[in-house]
């Protein structure tokens, strides 16, 4: 039996959908629609690719460069359901978008618990673990 952690992934999910509302809030787009689709795609797209990834994880070596194609894949997924929905916006600043979200979603996750941040706050942080 493998062990999943629901736990870990909603707070992933969250989080990458706050870093993504936030990019889209300094492209300008402000309304609650958008964001209501920003976060439609994140339903389809963050449990297809955790779903990847976790079976890449356990099965298939080397795993960072399929995480790579994956996380690629995601961004023209992406940017094809954001044509889809907002069919009147510019293709290319709506690809821009769906670049930008993605790298700063995998980015700042990656900076937040891969430095010295994380490992300030997890040294004096009273609680060692999270459970869900």
């Amino acid at each position: 039996m493998y062990n999943i952690n629901v736990g870990g992934y909603l707070i992933s999910f969250f989080l990458t959908v706050l870093i993504e509302f936030t990019v889209a809030f300094i492209f300008k787009y402000r309304n609650k629609r958008f964001f209501l689709t920003i976060l439609l795609i994140n339903l389809i797209t963050q449990p297809s690719l955790n779903i990847l990834l976790w079976v890449i994880w356990h099965f298939v070596h080397p795993q960072y460069l399929i995480r790579i194609f994956f996380e690629i894949a995601v961004v023209f997924i992406e940017w094809g359901l954001l044509i889809y929905a907002w069919p009147q916006e510019n293709k290319k600043r709506l690809f821009l978008l769906s670049l930008i979200m993605n790298l700063a979603s995998f980015a700042i996750p990656y900076i937040i618990f891969n430095t010295f941040i994380f490992r300030f706050l997890y040294r004096f942080l009273p609680i060692r673990r999270i459970y869900f």
